[in-house]
């Protein structure tokens, strides 16, 4: 099953990519591929992919070791950063629900698609 979402973020509170929240769900979320692209913006900034983030815990962008890529800004003639990430394994998926996003500009859109793992 495909989810696309788009995610406005407020900079400075990661955004959890399954939920679309600021809280992770309460279990995996298993998919085959991810891709993550910062949208088109007033004033774009750049966005980050916190990726493997477990335990409940809210990652933060000033903890150099919870940024997993930076995403470049978007333009209206220049699309934006990706993040992608894929699996052809059943026996090791790729938990959305461990991954966050964030920017460094309030408002900016940062565009999710998955393929759920059914």
């Amino acid at each position: 099953m495909r989810v696309n979402r788009k995610i406005t973020v407020t900079a400075g509170s990661p955004v959890n990519v399954a939920t679309g929240t600021d809280a992770a769900g309460p279990s995996p979320v298993y998919v085959r591929a991810v891709c993550i692209q910062m949208g088109v913006a007033a004033g774009g900034d750049l966005g980050y992919v916190m990726d493997g983030i477990y335990g409940g815990r809210i990652p933060d962008i000033a903890n150099d070791s919870d940024v997993t890529v930076e995403l470049a800004a978007a333009t209206s003639t220049v699309p934006g950063g990706i993040y992608q990430d894929w699996s052809d394994s059943r026996e090791l998926p790729i938990d959305v629900n461990a991954m966050w996003v964030d920017g460094a500009h309030t408002g900016d859109p940062i565009r999710t698609s998955y393929d759920i793992m059914l």
